[in-house]
């Protein structure tokens, strides 16, 4: 998550400096805005193209959408 040997997949960039402040009362899909959450649910409509780190946190009947 903070490291890697290629360099990918890490929580944040060597060059980051800063976080962004998120405003109170303001939900994921406000803050990351509708063309991104489009584009992340668009991933969700075909299995093949979700992580495995999608397909292992939703295993579980209960979080199988029907």
């Amino acid at each position: 998550m903070f490291q890697s040997d290629s360099g990918k997949n890490l929580l944040f960039k060597d060059s980051t400096q800063c976080l962004q402040e998120v405003p109170a009362g303001t939900n994921y899909e406000g803050f990351l805005g509708q063309q991104y959450m489009t584009s992340v649910n668009s991933l969700r409509k075909c299995s093949e193209t979700a992580s495995d780190l999608e397909k292992s946190c939703t295993f579980h009947s209960c979080q199988q959408k029907n």
